[in-house]
């Protein structure tokens, strides 16, 4: 028998070997490239200490309620600054002026009239700057904001607050409303941080387009509802922020973009917005499967 001549499948062989190790090479040097532009991209810079932590929060889809409205939904993560809320950013600002004008200086003490968020974050800032923090009565404080004419604002009230009033039909207060014929608390609302029957320095600056009514019940169904759906665990005023969005996309319709604040999370709600037994007893225990009580199906 003739021997086999095997010298071209040799060649080819090693033809093939070649072109398969030089594949090999190259893809693992494409890989290791991906791999440090990937590393390198998640080497950001060190924040300079806790102030340069506060803003830059991001801002997210919330997918299930786009999804149900026909509008691009998103929300502003306030609640992810180093203090837990919106608030953080109202304390810089009221610091820094204040060191700046010379009314406050380093080892000084800031006075602050709040029992909520505004003196959580000024509490939490104030050490980075070399000062105390005192916390007095509650109070309110005015936040600058621009005006873009191409934005629309609108405003989500709870009952027995006169804004609601104010932007829709430019009083305070309805007949209905008069003195002698309102409730000892008009604030009757578990929802926090929202309500108020008097104007202050920051919506005598910026003109409002709207104003929707929110009740207890329809934020607390709308938290459970994005605890299910987006694992955002809001607060009750982040909550009613929600209701308004979706309020406001019912009103101007879909294809529209519409931004609220997530201005904390429901940490600081757990003894009464999150807590089952307390909601019982205030007859808001949530019972909805979906957003029908927004007139959702």
């Amino acid at each position: 028998m003739a021997p086999v001549k095997t010298t071209g499948a040799i060649v080819a062989a090693i033809s093939v070997s070649m072109a398969l190790l030089s594949y090999i090479l190259c893809s693992y040097t494409s890989n290791k490239n991906t791999r440090l532009e990937i590393s390198n991209k998640k080497k950001k810079k060190p924040r300079n200490g806790l102030i340069d932590a506060v803003g830059n929060t991001p801002l997210i889809r919330i997918n299930s309620l786009s999804q149900a409205t026909g509008c691009e939904i998103l929300g502003k993560c306030e609640f992810l600054n180093p203090g837990g809320s919106v608030k953080d950013r109202v304390a810089v600002k009221i610091i820094e002026e204040a060191l700046e004008s010379g009314q406050l200086s380093q080892g000084g003490v800031v006075t602050e009239g709040s029992a909520g968020s505004t003196a959580i974050s000024l509490a939490t800032v104030a050490p980075a700057y070399g000062c105390k923090c005192h916390v007095v009565i509650p109070d309110d404080v005015a936040i600058e904001k621009e005006k873009n004419p191409i934005i629309k604002c609108f405003l989500i009230d709870p009952p027995g607050s006169g804004l609601f009033n104010k932007i829709t039909r430019g009083v305070m207060y309805t007949k209905e409303e008069a003195e002698g014929k309102r409730l000892k608390n008009p604030f009757d609302t578990i929802t926090e941080g929202i309500g108020i029957n008097r104007i202050t320095q920051n919506f005598m600056m910026a003109k409002l387009d709207g104003a929707f009514r929110g009740t207890d019940k329809e934020a607390v169904e709308m938290s459970r509802f994005l605890l299910k759906n987006d694992g955002l665990f809001l607060g009750s005023s982040s909550a009613m922020n929600c209701v308004g969005a979706v309020r406001v996309a019912q009103a101007i319709g879909p294809g529209h973009t519409i931004v609220t604040i997530l201005c904390d999370s429901g940490m600081r709600h757990l003894s009464k917005f999150h807590n089952a037994e307390y909601l019982s007893q205030h007859g808001l225990t949530p019972t909805a499967t979906g957003l029908e009580f927004l007139g959702i199906k």
